[in-house]
């Protein structure tokens, strides 16, 4: 089994998605990088965001996924200002962590290593992704429910972390 089959003391279903207390995204037009801030109130103890998957438009399925009608592959976790944001999935890399929709695995360090974690996903689902800031633990839900911890980060894991997610077809 996992390590951590239960969430860390500070994280539940229901604080988890209300500790990120402020989230606002930025669009850089001319680079198309996502920017984002996330404001805290003192106290806050987790970091969390999702990612609902929804089915393309029928316009751009055809240029943008996979011949049968989906992506190859949805990756969501967080990364580091190095992560370069084309070629790699997050996870593919010592700058990122991620957990991959093709195969339920976990990613850190490697695009040919990987943990077993959890359930595939893909349309319809919700994926969150949130860091215990206090324990370093990197935390996984898919549809509320708490899949487990994924990662404890080492303390010498380069911060800050912003949420990546990565598409591949």
């Amino acid at each position: 089994g996992r390590p951590h089959d239960h969430p860390p003391a500070d994280v539940n279903a229901a604080n988890a998605a209300d500790a990120a207390t402020r989230l606002r995204r930025e669009a850089d037009e001319a680079s198309g990088r996502w920017g984002w801030e996330v404001g805290m109130e003192r106290g806050c103890s987790v970091v969390y965001y999702e990612v609902s998957i929804e089915s393309p438009c029928e316009a751009s399925a055809a240029n943008a996924f996979a011949s049968d009608g989906g992506v190859d592959c949805i990756a969501v976790g967080l990364g580091g200002s190095a992560f370069p944001l084309t070629g790699r999935q997050p996870g593919w890399d010592t700058q990122s962590y991620g957990y991959h929709s093709d195969d339920g695995n976990i990613f850190h360090g490697s695009g040919t290593r990987s943990q077993s974690f959890g359930p595939r996903f893909g349309v319809g689902d919700v994926v969150g992704c949130g860091l215990a800031l206090h324990t370093r633990q990197l935390f996984f839900t898919l549809n509320g429910a708490f899949l487990g911890t994924a990662f404890t980060l080492p303390k010498s894991a380069a911060l800050p972390l912003y949420p990546v997610v990565g598409l591949d077809s």
